[in-house]
């Protein structure tokens, strides 16, 4: 989904803040994805320019236009850019411009004719991606800077009581810095822990946040970073209620499984730092929108701005003004596999999932408002137990579970597996089907007791599982029911149900002669003597 904007920062200093709150800070070019912006004659000509001689040695050639992303801590995570354009000296005055300046801009290497030139670097910490923004740092030093990677620990192999073997890996990723109340909204490379010269079957994987020196982690309680989501497959993470938890992730009975393969070494990842937000965090970690003056409103993924399909991602920027202290939060994941067998091929397992955002008339985005109860449109009020919030979708098995546009056309599915995410507030969601109001998935939330960690968090959804899998038509009419809270305000909530089937004609059979993910490019080392005289 669309989870960018284009902000030109008015100053420097509301670049290097982050600074979006007023139109004397930045002016909003775009919502739309991508953007192209083009440099304008006024761009290269300042407003004033009148310098004498002697200043001509401490006077920079170019003039700095300053852009950044106001969304969800994108700036803070270095979503922004300084371009610096060319004075335009033909359009500046003589009696502006001193000869000297002049002749000494023409003599310029650096300003020579040509393409404008744009440089990158990746994997730099905080404090050097800040000095090279405002050129303070030489620029000599960049060719030793090591990147900072995440890591992996080497494979071990145990072997099971039925012989097969499987590899086990413990990876921790590069860390996230937040500040008391910071947020963190953005894509990042982690450290690919499977085979990538041929597929396997996934295992069971398990994932937490850590905390603290690398010999001495610590794992991070969800009332102080609260997991918003991620995204990911190397993972099975959906939010904080999958936080140390392996049964949405475990492997399947033999001979199905998940395949490596098709994705990647990309997560996105969406952190709260609930630090010095106060007693009730909901506003801070619900991402809702505030005004001008930085007090939280009543909305945020309803889009109550005006725009339909903004959602709760374009309200959720840092809690709080604090700068310190910071923490470095990683991700620490630990997977696991199996060779697809010789013997016996491996049946595929696929996922599908339905957004439960589109009951309500959402095209694009995943996040609705949850009302208190009394201002519930009558259409959302459950007919007998007050405070709950109904959200209902219908149509077709192969239909409906099509999130971002993931559609199987199998004639019969076998359902393995159903698992959700949800967040706070909600309670239970129901997959049946309607003709017969048959339950084919029922899955309820569990909420945290210990104050010092989880008090009123969301911390399990429950994980139905099927052996031998459930048999459905894909052209089977469901019905898909979500209850959430309304007794209080929410607002950008999710919703979606995720269902893990495969294909009952076993089209998605895959041999062991079949997982190999390289090919041969090169010719065969052969002569053609015919081309000899």
């Amino acid at each position: 989904f669309a989870g960018h904007n284009v902000h030109k920062m008015k100053s420097k200093e509301a670049f290097d803040a982050c600074r979006f709150g007023s139109d004397k800070d930045s002016e909003l070019l775009s919502f739309e994805s991508p953007y192209k912006y083009t440099f304008t004659e006024e761009d290269a000509r300042p407003t004033s320019l009148s310098l004498s001689n002697d200043e001509v040695a401490n006077t920079t050639l170019y003039r700095s236009l300053y852009f950044a992303c106001s969304i969800s801590g994108h700036c803070s995570g270095k979503q922004r850019v300084r371009v610096d354009v060319d004075i335009d000296f033909d359009g500046i005055t003589s009696s502006m411009t001193p000869a000297g300046l002049r002749s000494q801009r023409e003599s310029s290497p650096d300003l020579s004719e040509g393409e404008p030139v744009s440089k990158f670097l990746l994997g730099l910490d905080d404090d050097t991606c800040a000095r090279i923004q405002n050129d303070d740092v030489d620029q000599s030093m960049l060719e030793d800077i090591e990147p900072i990677e995440s890591i992996c620990d080497d494979p071990v192999k145990e072997v099971g009581d039925d012989g097969r073997e499987t590899w086990f890996r413990s990876c921790l990723s590069s860390p996230f810095t937040l500040t008391p109340g910071g947020v963190v909204n953005r894509a990042s490379v982690v450290h690919y822990p499977f085979p990538t010269s041929h597929r396997v079957v996934l295992g069971r994987n398990i994932w937490e946040f850590v905390q603290g020196d690398l010999d001495n982690l610590q794992p991070a309680p969800v009332n102080q970073l609260y997991i918003h989501h991620i995204l990911s497959n190397i993972v099975q993470g959906n939010g904080a209620e999958s936080i140390n938890r392996s049964d949405e992730d475990a492997p399947f009975p033999f001979p199905y499984g998940q395949l490596t393969g098709d994705f990647d070494d990309m997560m996105t990842f969406h952190l709260i730092d609930l630090r010095e937000t106060g007693d009730n965090p909901l506003p801070c970690l619900e991402c809702r929108c505030r005004d001008k003056q930085g007090v939280f409103l009543d909305f945020g993924g309803s889009g109550g701005d005006g725009r339909e399909d903004t959602g709760g991602i374009y309200c959720c920027s840092n809690c709080t003004s604090l700068m310190s202290p910071t923490i470095d939060y990683r991700m620490r994941y630990n997977v696991s596999w199996t060779e697809v067998s010789e013997d016996e091929p491996t049946i595929r397992v696929v996922d599908m999932t339905i957004d439960m955002a589109k009951a309500l008339g959402k095209s694009k985005l995943l996040e609705w408002d949850v009302p208190s109860y009394e201002n519930l449109p009558e259409g959302q009020r459950h007919p007998t137990i007050p405070n709950i919030q109904v959200l209902e979708r219908t149509g077709p098995l192969r239909d409906i579970f099509n999130w971002i546009g993931k559609v199987y056309d199998y004639e019969m599915f076998e359902i393995h597996r159903c698992i959700g995410h949800m967040h706070i507030g909600g309670i239970e969601a129901w997959i049946r089907v309607a003709e017969t109001d048959e339950i084919v998935c029922h899955l309820q939330t569990t909420y945290g007791d210990d104050p010092s960690k989880d008090k009123n968090f969301l911390t399990s959804i429950s994980v139905p599982n099927f052996d031998p899998p459930k048999l459905l038509p894909g052209d089977t009419e469901m019905r898909v029911t979500m209850h959430y809270n309304a007794s209080e305000l929410h607002t950008g909530v999710m919703g979606l149900l995720t269902i893990f089937m495969s294909d009952h004609a076993r089209s998605t059979v895959i041999h062991h002669n079949e997982t190999s993910l390289t090919i041969d490019l090169c010719e065969a080392p052969e002569c053609d003597s015919s081309f000899f005289p």
